[in-house]
């Protein structure tokens, strides 16, 4: 079975390889307000300084009296300002409490999205017309979305009807502003410049739950670099590794080929764009836990590290992957899908009246899992199931 390949990452200094598998996600539609960082000071506040926080050249001067531990720091909002030097408009505090994936009304339509996507209902009502609106064909896993389109004249005379309909109409009204309730105010409007212009900034969700989180840039990027300088879970490395990962890829996607296990559309599907993205490295700030466990104190919390890979060249393949191990994995007998699933379970649990219920949570699960130990028991769970048409 195809190995993880390395993963890799940069940020503003160096590139970094990770040595451990990793927390992998895909990035945001609409990514929140994401801004360069300003000249920073090469000092660190020694208040704060734990024994496992090193100064890094480049990081920022965290500075101020820490809040007591008996000041509440959550106040009844989705918004937690760390920022010392940033303070929000009302205008601003009402926008963002919309939350980060809120949509403003648009002041015009957009002429060329509106063609896309009446062609794709088009295309649609072609498809269920053509096939008689009965059947129900399962799509070969693996391959790119096909574009074949029943030709017009193959197609009944009122879905024809409707088609040129649609198309006149849409030609008619695609200059015309829009005139439909606006869902944000002319201020709030303004809000979305002036957040825009604030460099200085990070705004990103909460690792859990639904609060919005501000943080100077300086801020940010301390824990940022705090993390990748742990040489345990991350190497520097002088130039990206990607075509060289790339061609291993393709290499045992060939084999795949010409054992037959794949087609050749899943082939060029699974091969990865020619020009494969660069992965990209963020964190969401971990604000549920402890404000005094936090990096600074009440000031910079610890953040969960994630890594895009979408548009990778490992991408296609860790699907390929994903499709064959998710099964298997549901069939331990520890598995629990999710909340319900747990709940269901305990129904049917007998518990004594003495006993005690508690969790664990595993620190850094991902980092710190072992990948030897990783695959031996990827290896062991495909010898314990085996299918004739995986391609082990």
């Amino acid at each position: 079975l195809l190995a993880p390949p390395v993963r890799e990452t940069t940020n503003h200094v160096e590139k970094y390889q990770f040595t451990h598998r990793h927390t992998l996600q895909p990035p945001i539609r609409n990514p929140p307000f994401r801004f360069p960082h300003r000249k920073r000071q090469h000092t660190l506040d020694t208040r704060y300084r734990g024994k496992n926080t090193p100064t890094l050249d480049g990081t920022a001067k965290i500075v101020g009296e820490g809040r007591p531990t008996s000041q509440p720091l959550h106040q009844d909002t989705n918004i937690l300002n760390l920022s010392s030097t940033f303070h929000l408009s009302p205008s601003e505090t009402r926008l963002l409490e919309r939350g980060l994936t809120f949509i403003p009304t648009p002041l015009h339509s957009d002429y060329g999205d509106l063609q896309r996507d009446i062609y794709r209902y088009h295309r649609t009502l072609k498809l269920l017309d053509h096939f008689d609106y009965t059947s129900d064909y399962r799509t070969l896993p693996f391959t790119a979305p096909s574009r074949w389109e029943p030709k017009s004249q193959t197609i009944s005379a009122p879905i024809r009807k409707l088609i040129k309909t649609n198309t006149h109409i849409i030609r008619e009204c695609h200059t015309a502003t829009i005139t439909s309730q606006q869902n944000i105010t002319l201020e709030e409007r303004r809000a979305i410049a002036e957040l825009r212009k604030h460099k200085h900034i990070t705004i990103k969700p909460a690792d859990k739950g639904s609060k919005i989180i501000i943080m100077d840039n300086q801020q940010y990027l301390f824990e940022a670099h705090r993390q990748l300088s742990n040489t345990q879970h991350y190497t520097p490395i002088p130039a990206s590794t990607q075509i060289q990962t790339q061609t291993k890829i393709r290499q045992i996607i060939s084999d795949l080929y010409g054992k037959k296990y794949i087609t050749h559309r899943q082939k060029e599907y699974l091969d990865g764009p020619d020009q494969p993205r660069q992965r990209l490295f963020y964190l969401l700030p971990k604000i549920h836990q402890t404000p005094d466990t936090w990096t600074v104190p009440f000031k910079v919390p610890k953040g969960r590290p994630i890594v895009s890979d979408c548009g990778s060249e490992s991408s296609p393949a860790a699907e390929f992957i994903d499709y064959f191990l998710n099964p298997i994995s549901q069939r331990h007998p520890s598995y629990l899908k999710d909340t319900y699933h747990f709940i269901d379970t305990l129904h049917n649990l007998p518990v004594p009246t003495n006993a005690y219920l508690f969790t664990i949570d595993i620190d850094s699960l991902y980092t710190n899992i072992n990948i030897p130990s990783g695959l031996a028991a990827v290896k062991s769970a495909l010898r314990r199931y085996p299918d004739p048409d995986r391609p082990d």
